[in-house]
């Protein structure tokens, strides 16, 4: 009976999570997709980034699960200017995606999103050509996700992503104190004390850091065919300072784009998607309009 039940939401688990459509990749918005163990899932997307100039963005990532409710992720970008132009190593990252049981219901989940820039691509603080789809400086993001199951075949998702980033100054995880050797340690709380001008926390240090809302909706009435519509919205902490904030702080930071794509799932295990979107604000030095494809297989 025991086994039973262990195969039961196993299986369960297997048909909602790894091979549900509404769950998978969204180019706006991050979902509360997490693979299962012992698979690996695997996608490579190219998107384009109309800002002063036209930037080309290949990503590839791969994404296993560790338990039932948690999975990693990494990826890594690779930049060019125009449709063909030279390529160049962009940003990496990091990402861990781990499920809130105690919140989750039969209609709504949730889950907390971590993320961790690597800089491998270009200084935004230095190279002002691609700061659209590269920072090339440490940033952490995190915060909540939610997932809405509207009805069987209609799920929406709601983002609220804080991101630290790393400053002019530099010094981003030196603000860090665990040494209990150290006065400094206890004085900086361990780097969390909003006042102390050696914490990571530090409030003057805030003004580049940005937070991130994002919402889609995806509609799976029609599969193997799946379409959805997103909105994202990032301000800078620092909003109301106006000048006191550097553009190169502004990287990938955008007041409103909204999108729409669709997918199409080949096969359950495999499905190539594109999409589109656009940014009515046009502000100076961000992204005007994106598009892009991608191709996602689990094995």
């Amino acid at each position: 009976m025991r086994r039973k039940c262990i195969l039961r939401i196993s299986t369960t688990f297997m048909v909602l999570i790894l091979f549900s459509p509404v769950l998978r990749a969204l180019p706006l918005t991050r979902t509360l997709y997490i693979a299962p163990p012992d698979f690996i899932d695997f996608s490579v997307s190219v998107d384009y980034l109309f800002a002063a100039r036209q930037i080309t963005r290949e990503r590839f990532a791969a994404c296993t699960g560790l338990w039932n409710g948690a999975s990693i992720a990494v990826s890594f970008d690779v930049l060019g200017m125009g449709v063909i132009g030279r390529e160049k190593p962009g940003d990496s990252s990091f990402e861990l995606i781990a499920s809130i049981n105690p919140l989750t219901s039969d209609r709504v989940r949730t889950a907390f999103y971590c993320s961790i820039l690597l800089p491998t691509g270009p200084d935004a603080y230095i190279r002002e050509d691609y700061r659209a789809a590269a920072f090339g400086r440490n940033e952490i993001s995190v915060g909540p996700l939610m997932a809405f199951d509207f009805r069987n075949d209609l799920a929406g998702f709601l983002n609220f992503i804080y991101t630290f980033r790393e400053g002019e100054s530099g010094g981003f995880y030196s603000g860090f104190r665990i040494d209990p050797s150290e006065s400094g340690t206890y004085r900086s709380l361990l780097g969390l004390n909003p006042f102390c001008c050696d914490s990571f926390m530090y409030y003057k240090k805030m003004s580049d850091d940005y937070v991130t809302l994002a919402s889609a909706a995806v509609y799976s009435g029609l599969f193997p065919l799946v379409t959805f519509l997103e909105m994202r919205s990032s301000l800078t902490v620092a909003v109301s300072g106006g000048g006191d904030v550097p553009d190169a702080a502004r990287s990938g930071v955008n007041p409103f784009i909204a999108g729409a794509g669709l997918k199409y799932f080949i096969v359950d295990s495999f499905f190539a998607q594109i999409y589109g979107a656009i940014n009515p604000v046009r502000e100076s030095g961000g992204v005007r309009w994106r598009t892009g494809l991608l191709f996602n297989l689990i094995f």
